[in-house]
């Protein structure tokens, strides 16, 4: 990410390590050109090096390419997909994905370039790449349609695995990179294997699942089922394709076959019914030699291909706004390239990425470790849900403070005994591995939960005095309230047989001198 966006100023004394001050911005707040973000570090290289985090999550066994040890039909999968592309990651939506999405032709755009038959000129060119960068630079914010769509794309994943008796096996897959032409990738929903008609074995294709969510796009996928069934076998390009596949999602589905060499693809059409998604229609399509052949042709010119690769000579058509965003992003891009780059040449991605820091603020925050540990704590116990801003930030200061009390009673109870028995400082590391069979923080939310619940339910409630009700009487009140207590903790008046002394607790001293209650002698039975 080094360019114009950020800044380095260095300075050395005689005999000592030069100082680095490092200043930098994000690349499109360009309304707040002084708000800059500031760190600080003292090696050479540290100006030049970024620290990927990974993300804090369980890796399924049907996850292609990840660390976890392959099945016998996971390991054919990869095989089959190596010969036509490489991973570039493992996940999806994560840092990582969203970095290495950068710089590549998929998708919607993919299919925009793919569409020109003729050579395009210089300003559609143009055009193409300013949307390329919006596309992978801009900040976009997901609709609710698109959420849902996101969030209803496992649940359906696990429909098909257990209900539809012709797909065999079904595979989540990241960011994959073609092999022919390195700028061009694709990152389909998954991978799945198919029984056909006309193949003796079932044959490897791209699921690809789209949500529908508005009451038009409901009906038309609802037409085409009760047009064609609900699952249909049809040829790319033919009247059924066409029927079932909406014209934005048809370059898609080509897009992946190209990019991973299969010959079929799947496209599964799911609606949203009382917030529980449920399958419409499942497109089985073959895609012939000659349509991909056709697609990668107009897809790889070299006039675009010398673009997209962003070589050090960039084409005329390249405006110089856009050739700084490209330089600043591409180190970046290329730093996390060479880092899964094995020396063979092959990609071996990393576990998911959750977050790209600047080497400076990497060992900053090692050094102030409550800022990386109260982070990860915090979304542990956050409250993921689609409520209001206000109901978060309430919910994320109850959190606060639940997380404030853990701490305070992993000191009061570990570590401050910890500290005087040992008679020096320990490091972090040490202070770390001591709390490692400490009660997690959210176990620790639930008992203060249940002893707060055994609390209330203990609790009885004082009724507020009116303001019109004399200071006497309101002293009077409060001090039955207290006497009934008394009453129920110590009895009265006689406990284990022996008389209650009005010295001998300051309760009953109170009780003695007060004027709220008569006093007279009473008879003490069976003493």
């Amino acid at each position: 990410m080094l360019g114009e966006e950020v800044r380095i100023a260095e300075r050395t004394k005689v005999g000592e390590k030069p100082i680095y001050a490092i200043a930098l911005r994000e690349v499109f707040d360009r309304k707040n050109p002084v708000k800059y973000l500031k760190f600080f570090a003292s090696k050479n290289h540290r100006p030049y090096t970024f620290v990927a985090v990974e993300r804090n999550e369980h890796l399924d066994q049907n996850v292609l390419f990840s660390p976890k040890t392959p099945s016998p039909e996971r390991s054919s999968v990869e095989q089959a997909l190596l010969q036509s592309a490489q991973p570039l990651t493992v996940g999806q939506r994560c840092a990582d994905w969203f970095l290495m999405k950068s710089m590549l032709l998929s998708g919607t755009m993919a299919g925009k370039i793919g569409t020109y038959e003729a050579e395009p000129s210089g300003a559609a060119l143009s055009s193409i790449m300013e949307e390329c960068i919006v596309s992978w630079f801009g900040r976009h914010k997901s609709t609710a349609m698109m959420a849902s769509g996101t969030r209803n794309e496992n649940p359906t994943l696990d429909r098909l695995r257990w209900s539809v008796k012709c797909m065999k096996g079904i595979f989540e897959v990241g960011l994959l990179r073609w092999n022919r032409n390195h700028a061009i990738g694709v990152s389909p929903d998954a991978i799945c294997r198919l029984v056909v008609e006309d193949a003796p074995d079932p044959v490897l294709c791209c699921l690809e699942i789209k949500t529908r969510v508005s009451e038009s796009t409901i009906a038309k996928a609802e037409l085409a089922r009760k047009k064609h069934g609900s699952f249909v076998n049809c040829y790319y390009g033919d009247a059924v394709f066409n029927d079932c596949v909406p014209a934005a999602n048809r370059s898609q589905v080509l897009h992946q076959a190209l990019v991973t060499g299969f010959q079929h693809g799947v496209f599964v059409v799911c609606k949203l019914e009382e917030g529980q998604g449920s399958i419409v229609q499942i497109v089985a399509i073959r895609i012939s030699t000659e349509k991909r052949d056709e697609y990668a042709k107009n897809l790889c010119k070299d006039v675009i291909a010398r673009g997209i690769l962003m070589d050090s000579d960039f084409p005329d058509w390249v405006t110089d706004p856009q050739r700084t965003i490209l330089k600043t992003r591409a180190k970046l891009y290329y730093g996390h390239l060479k880092l899964i780059t094995t020396e063979e040449g092959d990609l071996r991605p990393t576990k998911p990425v959750s977050i790209y820091k600047h080497s400076t603020q990497y060992c900053y925050n090692k050094h102030k470790p409550g800022l990386d540990k109260n982070t990860e704590i915090s979304d542990r116990v956050a409250f993921h849900t689609t409520g209001p801003f206000e109901a978060k930030y309430v919910f994320r200061m109850l959190d606060a403070v639940m997380v404030n009390a853990w701490r305070a009673y992993q000191a009061v109870t570990v570590i401050s005994p910890w500290l005087r028995a040992l008679g020096s400082h320990p490091s972090l590391v040490q202070v770390r591995t001591k709390l490692n069979n400490f009660v997690g923080v959210e176990d620790f939310v639930a008992d203060v939960a249940l002893e707060c619940l055994r609390c209330l339910a203990a609790q009885k409630a004082i009724p507020l005095f009116p303001a019109d009700v004399p200071q006497e009487e309101r002293e009077e009140r409060q001090f039955k309230s207290e006497f009934s207590e008394y009453k129920r903790k110590h009895g009265w008046p006689i406990r284990k047989f022996a008389l209650k002394k009005f010295a001998s607790d300051p309760f009953l001293k109170k009780l003695r001198l007060c004027t709220f209650v008569d006093h007279r002698p009473q008879r003490i039975r069976d003493v």
